[in-house]
């Protein structure tokens, strides 16, 4: 049975600390060549796209021992046979990454394709789906649009996320970099928005949809044939409701109820 996993990483999804997760998840998948491929669609409007193309492709080839394909997809603009292939790449593939950029614009890229159900259904039948970093804000229930509240002003608000998470029978916003530091002199934990205004985004939540932060270059993995969740990396996961928050470290593995 091929396993199913969803990986979530608050952040380094290409720096060292990274390197045994992917590792690991890739040969779970099964034996050499799995068929890897990134998603570029998230940085798809940076001028230095293709050095950032390039430096993952370095990585996975000589860091991690898997070459790794791109799924390119860079703007609704795009030609349709473009559209096309990424799809086709996407539904060949048994483990499909996507990681730096703008949550907000890969949201709107992605928006009536059939890039998400393509995702869920290769978590409900059979792949790896590892989202990180800009990437992994998309995959809850809604999404935080960082850039436009951090840094461009914008009064904070939740945008529509493509919810990968319910996949794992879970209802939340997906929070990475939730340890970030660094602000110095303010607080930037939580993907910048810091403690005042996550509590001001947490009351705009309908009832039921709470909050799942995972700390930088710290991998939250979903097994979702045996029903687990394990914690690698530097840091820890938070659960986080209007009650409270619940945290685990890595190295922990537990039942996702």
């Amino acid at each position: 049975m091929t396993p199913r996993i969803l990986c979530i990483m608050g952040s380094g999804e290409t720096a060292p600390t990274m390197v045994s997760v992917h590792a690991e998840l890739l040969q779970r998948m099964g034996p050499p060549p799995v068929r890897a491929v990134m998603l570029d669609t998230p940085f798809g409007f940076q001028e230095n796209a293709d050095d950032i193309v390039a430096r993952a492709q370095e990585f996975f080839s000589h860091n991690v021992g898997t070459p790794i394909q791109i799924a390119s997809y860079r703007s609704k603009q795009a030609p349709a046979r473009e559209y096309e292939q990424m799809l086709a790449l996407v539904s060949d593939a048994q483990y499909v990454f996507a990681g730096p950029g703008s949550p907000t614009y890969a949201l709107q890229q992605w928006s009536n394709t059939g890039l998400p159900e393509l995702l869920r259904s290769k978590l409900r039948d059979g792949g790896c789906v590892t989202f990180a970093s800009a990437a992994a804000v998309g995959i809850g229930r809604f999404a935080l649009p960082v850039y436009e509240v951090y840094k461009v002003g914008l009064a904070p608000h939740w945008n529509e996320g493509i919810d990968l998470l319910s996949v794992t029978g879970l209802a939340a916003c997906v929070v990475p970099h939730y340890n970030n530091a660094e602000g110095g002199t303010h607080d930037t934990r939580y993907c910048y928005m810091g403690e005042r205004r996550l509590r001001m985004l947490e009351a705009m939540l309908p009832d039921g949809i709470d909050i799942l932060g995972v700390d930088e270059h710290t991998a939250c993995i979903f097994d979702l044939i045996a029903g687990t969740v394990s914690v690698r990396g530097r840091g820890g996961v938070t659960w986080r409701t209007r009650e409270g928050s619940r945290r685990f470290e890595a190295g922990e593995e537990l039942p996702v109820v």
